[in-house]
């Protein structure tokens, strides 16, 4: 009798929980939806009151009623959005606005008194300006405490081409301790072509590994064909991912110089770098990797089996004439046939 009191009282009490827990994610979704709907009535306004400064209105009074905390940050993301829109005088009147709200002010005292999620909006913000003061107010937030504040950090100043030395940005972002991120293929690239030297240099000496693959990706879109040679050797890296890197570089830059790392990536014990290798021949036109390109097509991998049929594809269509000698049964002939198909397909 004991156990089946304390048995309905214990399913009595599941019920009331459950409801608690619904209501209470009821009330949660409300509270979410009146806020967005808040927000949006807050942006629709904002963009109407700034649309009518650029006009020649000069409603400061409104607007300075929508830039105090969070809404500071709100304004900075609408402008940003406009400025994508926006040329010549508009462009500049926009960022003038900005300064007569104060919100660079506001920023900066994010900057110095908030979290590290304010502080990332408050670099976002402050990026708008082409200011040597703030810029450098910004390169001081590389030695910020939070690694997402010095990548963002380290972003503003790349779109500004104020990064300084390469190895510092290494340093400082602790690249290769830290997970990677677009965010960081971005910021290296806009180091080109200013800093191709130093990226250069990054591959022969004690740079990480997961820094050099950043820089090695940088080159590749550098257009600098000077770089080739550079980028070549690092085809006998001891990492996978650099060689890669160091093949997908060297197939942006489709310069024939790659011909003999091409060549020798295709006999790599690494099927990742195999596959990228065939990519590479095929874009750089590296006619003499035909006859490694058609062993490859018995690979034990599938992906290096079919980069090896496109890559034979666009060297002259050469898969053409070996497609129809090959044994229908065979792994070779059924890559060639898939591959002939969607080209065929796509033509």
């Amino acid at each position: 009798m004991i156990s089946f009191h304390l048995l309905w009282l214990v399913s009595l009490s599941l019920a009331i929980a459950s409801v608690i827990i619904m209501l209470a994610l009821i009330l949660r979704r409300v509270i979410l939806i009146r806020q967005q709907r808040y927000e949006s009535e807050v942006r629709s306004k904002l963009t109407s009151l700034i649309l009518r400064y650029l006009d020649g209105d000069f409603p400061l009074d409104a607007l300075r009623k929508h830039t105090h905390g969070k809404r500071s940050v709100l304004m900075s993301e609408l402008v940003a959005d406009l400025l994508f829109s926006v040329r010549g005088g508009d462009r500049a009147g926009l960022i003038e606005l900005l300064r007569q709200l104060d919100i660079i002010d506001i920023h900066l005292a994010a900057l110095d008194d908030g979290t590290a999620l304010e502080r990332v909006a408050a670099i976002f913000g402050l990026s708008l300006f082409d200011d040597p003061q703030i810029i450098e107010r910004i390169r001081d937030c590389l030695d910020d405490s939070d690694p997402d504040v010095r990548l963002w950090a380290a972003h503003a100043l790349s779109e500004h081409r104020a990064t300084g030395p390469a190895r510092v940005l290494v340093d400082k972002l602790q690249i290769g301790s830290l997970e990677n991120s677009r965010a960081l293929r971005k910021i290296f690239r806009n180091l080109v072509p200013e800093h191709n030297d130093e990226l250069i240099e990054m591959l022969g000496d004690d740079t990480p590994e997961a820094a050099k693959v950043l820089a090695i990706d940088a080159l590749g879109r550098s257009g600098d064909y000077m770089a080739v040679n550079a980028i070549s050797v690092m085809v006998v890296h001891r990492s996978e991912d650099v060689r890669v890197a160091t093949l997908r570089a060297l197939a942006d830059l489709e310069h024939p110089n790659a011909q003999l790392a091409v060549m020798q990536a295709l006999n790599d014990k690494c099927a990742s770098v195999r596959a990228t290798a065939a990519t590479c021949a095929g874009r750089t036109g590296v006619t003499d990797a035909i006859p490694l390109l058609v062993k490859r097509l018995d690979d034990d991998s599938w992906w290096v089996r079919l980069r090896s049929a496109e890559a034979l594809y666009e060297l002259g269509k050469a898969i053409i004439p070996l497609s129809r000698s090959m044994p229908m049964t065979s792994r070779a002939a059924r890559v060639a046939q898939l591959v002939l198909a969607e080209k065929e397909m796509s033509a």
